[in-house]
Formats: C-alpha cells, sequence, structure tokens
C-alpha cells in the first residue's frame, strides 16, 4: 500500500495528460497498448476522461455535464492566453480564466492566465480594476428652509 505522500507525489508527476506518456498511449491506440501493471487502473479511469481527436492530435477532457474542452498542448498554453486576452479586450484575469474555461482547461490554466495579464504592457499602462467599490453617497445636512440655493443656468 503507498504512502499518502507517494500517491500525492504521483499525481502531481501524471497532472498534465500530456506528461503522461502512458496515458497519451492509451488514447492514441485506441486501448490497444499493452500497459504495466501498476499503471492499468490508473490509466484506465483518466482515459475514460479524455478523448483524443486524430484528425487534429488534440486531446479532449469530457466533462461531468458530457462538454468536451480542448486540452491545448503546453507549448501552445501562453500564446491561447495572449490571443484571448488581447482579442477580447484586455479583461482581467478572472474574466480572461473564465472566457478560457468556455472551451480549454488544463491544470495550471489560473497561474498562465495570471502571469499573462500581469505582464500584459497594455494592462499595466491603463490600470483599470473592474472590481472596484462605489463611493457610498452622503447627503448633505438640511439646516433650514431655503438654506442652500442652486441654479442651473445651462
Amino acid at each position: 500500500m503507498a504512502s499518502v505522500a507517494e500517491q500525492q507525489a504521483d499525481r502531481d508527476k501524471h497532472r498534465d495528460v500530456h506528461d503522461d506518456a502512458w496515458c497519451l498511449r492509451w488514447l492514441k491506440s485506441n486501448g490497444s497498448v499493452r500497459l504495466p501493471e501498476d499503471e492499468v487502473r490508473r490509466v484506465r479511469r483518466r482515459a475514460a476522461r479524455h478523448r483524443w481527436d486524430e484528425a487534429t492530435d488534440e486531446i479532449y477532457m469530457i466533462t461531468l455535464s458530457g462538454k468536451e474542452v480542448r486540452i491545448p498542448k503546453p507549448a501552445d498554453r501562453l500564446a491561447l492566453v495572449k490571443e484571448y486576452h488581447s482579442r477580447t479586450g484586455h479583461w482581467g484575469i478572472r474574466r480572461t480564466q473564465h472566457l478560457l474555461w468556455q472551451r480549454h482547461w488544463w491544470a495550471d490554466l489560473k497561474k498562465d492566465v495570471e502571469a499573462v495579464v500581469t505582464q500584459c504592457e497594455t494592462c499595466q499602462r491603463v490600470k483599470t480594476h473592474y472590481a472596484r467599490e462605489e463611493a457610498c453617497l452622503s447627503p448633505l445636512e438640511i439646516v433650514s428652509f431655503m438654506y442652500r440655493w442652486s441654479l442651473d443656468l445651462a
């Protein structure tokens, strides 16, 4: 029986499906590759949630709702984040994450989006804050009738 630390190390080692050689072989061979005994259960469980598209050489993850989202190759991820961020109007970290999550998924998506947005030259120059709190309105004190007069000459 493997210890908890060993199990966590094993999960971290195979966190990304593109780094999991056995799972990639299993998906690309359509389940016909022979696996080592200690990897059979893990690979079959993981492969059940993924699909490989031979035409585009892309891997898709099947979500719990049945929707397929693309898992881009690690080399393409930063360019994809930059494209989504700049093409949609330089929204902040959260909006860019949610836009990507609609069609894509990978383990460190949050970290990659955060890195790109914090390094974006346009965003640093403009420094727009989307989660700004509105100022509290404070009414003027009424002392007596006709205390304040105003006139609009426009």
